[in-house]
This record gives structure tokens, C-alpha cells and sequence, in this order.
């Protein structure tokens, strides 16, 4: 299975151990897998290179039989990226006006972010 995915197999045994992948059935002690774990494979590649957790990950595989608790998890992680952007986006506003800045104080330094919109809320 390594060979035919790219994954490696401990990388599958992890999986294995966390219940992202069931456990397979073994022929002479050698795991052999149905072509279900080549799918689920590919979709968990998908689900870490786009940022779900391995939580998230096995929340949406257990549920994937159902339309409604896909749906629910991808709009999930879009609100969460979404948030995500937003914080960039300040960040990088924080950082551009610092970087602009010739100021001497602190003080001069928050009057300069406050003038240009940077504002941070005091939960953040």
C-alpha cells in the first residue's frame, strides 16, 4: 500500500492507531488492504494539505456516509479559514505600518497603526 499511495508505512500505521484508517486484515502477519484505503488515503492527503486536523479528519471520515455531516465540516473549515485571512491580512497591516514607521516611541508607533486602520481588538 505505501508503494502504490507515496504514503509511508508508518505513516499508514499511524493512521491506523488513530482510527483514520480501519484495521486491515492480515494474510501471513502482512496487513492487506481493500481499495476503500486508497480512497481514504487520498482524502485525508487532501484534508492535511488544506489545513483539517487529524481530528477533524477522522470526524469527517467517520460521517462521510452522510451529505449533511460532509457539508457541516467543509463549512467549517472555510468559516475557520476565513477567520484565518482576516488575522493575516491585520497582521500584515500591523507589520507594513511598523515597517514605515521613522517613529521613536511605542506611542508614536500605536498613534501610526491606529491612524491606518490596524486595529487590534483586545481579545486578540
Amino acid at each position: 500500500m505505501a508503494r502504490r499511495t507515496g504514503v509511508l508505512a508508518t505513516t499508514i500505521r499511524f493512521y491506523e492507531s488513530v482510527g483514520l484508517l480501519p484495521p486491515p486484515a492480515r494474510m501471513n502477519g502482512q496487513r492487506i488492504y481493500g481499495t476503500d484505503v486508497l480512497d481514504r488515503l487520498a482524502l485525508i492527503r487532501f484534508g492535511r494539505k488544506t489545513g483539517f486536523s487529524l481530528k477533524e479528519m477522522k470526524s469527517l471520515l467517520l460521517g462521510f456516509g452522510s451529505r449533511a455531516k460532509r457539508r457541516n465540516a467543509a463549512q467549517r473549515k472555510l468559516k475557520e479559514m476565513k477567520f484565518q485571512r482576516e488575522q493575516i491580512q491585520l497582521k500584515e497591516r500591523l507589520l507594513k505600518q511598523i515597517a514605515l514607521c521613522s517613529c521613536g516611541t511605542m506611542q508614536q508607533v500605536a498613534e501610526r497603526v491606529m491612524k491606518f486602520g490596524a486595529r487590534i481588538r483586545p481579545d486578540q
